[in-house]
């Protein structure tokens, strides 16, 4: 009879093998991604955000300092308050590290 390459499952000592161990590692490692990936995409959605406050901060004073209409200023005034409207909610929402 051939003897496997591959360890079995148990050896004679009634220990797990090498292959349990790497499966129970393999599956820490898959739930801690998984864990951290709501957390990064998270942070990659407030930094989205504060970009986007940025640049409607900045397209505002500019369109002020053009002479634009008033009619886009209040649009981009709008935007903006919308905006840091959904900034402020989600940091309200999130825990504070202190807790």
């Amino acid at each position: 009879m051939q003897r496997s390459a591959w360890p079995t499952a148990m050896d004679q000592t009634g220990h797990c093998g090498w292959r349990v161990g790497l499966a129970t590692l393999l599956l820490t490692v898959g739930m801690a991604r998984a864990q951290a990936a709501p957390d990064a995409a998270t942070a990659a959605h407030d930094r989205a955000l504060a970009r986007h406050l940025l640049r409607l901060q900045q397209a505002r004073f500019e369109a002020q300092n053009r002479g634009e209409p008033p009619a886009r200023l209040k649009a981009l005034a709008r935007q903006f308050q919308h905006t840091q409207r959904r900034w402020r909610q989600r940091q309200q929402a999130e825990p504070s590290a202190d807790d």
